[in-house]
């Protein structure tokens, strides 16, 4: 009897031995818990990325992710859904308040009735944002005291954009464009101006600034006009003490804005005793560079072909710029004669003085059969005044040959010649 008890004694205490072994080697919580497995982040650009991890719930599950970038205290976000069953499910959240060119960490915890299980961290690096591109373009609608700076930019992210611009030796101005650009596709951008000063050159650039950095284009220039006449607008130089136009007449108006005839470039010239203009060649683009032709009449008329505060020069006014510029290495047209728009000048064109001579070229109505128009590209040739010369009158010239400034010219009044307004005094 006694024997039998202590069998049944050692049975029950083997029994309780086994059951503490496997309950120790697979305790229950354990294995109900959730099952973590950090992923490889995706989808990873600038400032976001798709955080990713693969969790075997035991049940149903909460997930909750937290992410830093660099040393910043950690970003809590849990999901929203609930993961459930006993099998793998990968499990993502969508973050978009990372820093570009960082390094980031990221570890997720699930957590069900029986505990919570915490993942390894795991890292990724976002994209560098690039620095946006800009291309500045041109002035438009450059008037006296206004202008429009256009120009190019690519973003990358959000980028602010501004204009500067200055004048010469003096600071910059800078204009932030309101709108805050986003975007992937090439942009044009442009700014009014209506503050500038008359008659004056302006530098402007176009900078961009972003999370990747500051852009800032190549510099170019504008100038704006110093006067309007008839529609068109013509800036000045002073030389010594004239003022002059720097460029030549293109009025189609007398002061008091009756017409100035014009009159296709052929022999009726020869039969005209009032006011008549005609275009190089009959052509709108070249006068609009060069100016347009006239008789002398159109100077002649009463109805005056300058507006108020100028005129055109006599032979004695042009005198007075000969007698400026025409001290001893200063004799030749050179010095006057725009850098552009001549074929072949014999010496160089520096256009020291600013007058900006054109060869505007000229129109002889005795070779109307013929070639009547010539000299464009080889020959400044524009009106004096004076009127007691009987059929002829005086003309300055530049001829390319010489380079040489001829203040004394003779030309018969029905012959075409641009015009070069000097200011009143």
């Amino acid at each position: 009897m006694k024997a039998t008890r202590k069998f049944d004694m050692l049975k029950a205490i083997a029994f309780m031995v086994v059951v503490i072994f496997f309950s120790a080697c697979n305790p229950v919580e354990e294995l109900l818990k959730p099952i973590v497995t950090i992923g490889s982040a995706e989808n990873v650009s600038y400032t976001s990325a798709t955080l990713v991890a693969n969790i075997v719930p035991n049940g149903e599950a909460t997930v909750t992710f937290m992410y830093q970038t660099a040393n910043a205290a950690w970003i809590t976000k849990t999901l929203t859904s609930k993961v459930t069953g006993d099998k793998s499910v990968k499990v993502t959240l969508d973050v978009t308040d990372l820093q570009s060119s960082a390094i980031c960490n990221y570890k997720v915890s699930a957590s069900n009735s029986v505990g919570s299980t915490p993942s390894s961290v795991s890292s990724f690096s976002t994209i560098a944002i690039p620095s946006a591109t800009v291309t500045i373009g041109t002035a438009q609608n450059v008037t006296i005291n206004s202008a429009t700076l256009t120009g190019t930019v690519l973003p990358s992210g959000k980028t602010t954009v501004s204009f500067e611009y200055q004048t010469a030796n003096s600071a910059w101005v800078t204009k932030v464009l309101p709108t805050k650009f986003n975007t992937k596709d090439l942009l044009k951008v442009t700014l009014d101006l209506s503050d500038l000063q008359a008659n004056m050159v302006y530098n402007f650039r176009l900078k961009a600034s972003n999370n990747g950095g500051e852009s800032v284009s190549a510099i170019a220039a504008f100038e704006t006009y110093a006067v309007a006449i008839d529609g068109d607008y013509y800036h000045t130089v002073t030389i010594g003490t004239q003022t002059w136009l720097r460029e030549n007449l293109k009025v189609t108006h007398y002061r008091n804005g009756d017409a100035i005839n014009k009159v296709t470039a052929d022999s009726r010239w020869n039969s005209l005793t009032t006011g008549a203009y005609c275009n190089y060649n009959n052509s709108d683009s070249i006068a609009n560079i060069y100016g347009l032709l006239y008789n002398w009449f159109a100077i002649a008329d009463t109805r005056n072909i300058a507006p108020k505060g100028w005129h055109v020069p006599d032979s004695h006014e042009w005198d007075v710029l000969y007698n400026y510029i025409g001290t001893p290495g200063y004799l030749y047209g050179q010095n006057m004669m725009s850098k552009d728009g001549w074929s072949n000048p014999v010496k160089t064109p520096t256009n020291s003085t600013g007058f900006s001579a054109l060869p505007n070229g000229c129109f002889n109505p005795d070779l109307a059969s013929s070639a009547p128009f010539y000299a464009l590209h080889e020959a400044f040739i524009v009106w004096s005044s004076d009127s007691d010369m009987g059929n002829i009158s005086v003309v300055a010239a530049i001829i390319q040959n010489t380079c040489w400034f001829d203040n004394a010219g003779c030309r018969d009044k029905h012959f075409g010649a641009g015009i070069r307004l000097l200011k009143d005094k």
